[in-house]
């Protein structure tokens, strides 16, 4: 069974609980995506070392992923259930 994983606030990958069950679950066919809210991060009280470190986290999970992340606009959200419904 393959599992779409929604990477909201934890994007680490060697310690990231919900990623190793899925991964369990789905015996290893998980496809990630992150839904990506330029409005948080644009905010005048984010600190800028927050934004640096999604950045950094999710260059990361591109290279350790092979480049197979899905980037969604968090106001498409409402649609992830097709695209997980277009994996299966």
């Amino acid at each position: 069974m393959r599992i779409l994983f929604w990477f909201r606030k934890d994007l680490r990958l060697d310690d990231n609980t919900g990623l190793h069950q899925a991964a369990l679950d789905a015996r290893g066919e998980v496809v990630p995506f992150y839904a990506s809210e330029p409005a948080l991060l644009s905010r005048p009280d984010m600190a800028a070392t927050r934004v640096r470190f999604v950045l950094d986290s999710l260059a990361e999970l591109v290279l350790a992923r092979g480049g197979e992340v899905i980037p969604v606009p968090a106001a498409a959200l409402p649609s992830a259930s097709g695209l997980a419904a277009e994996l299966h």
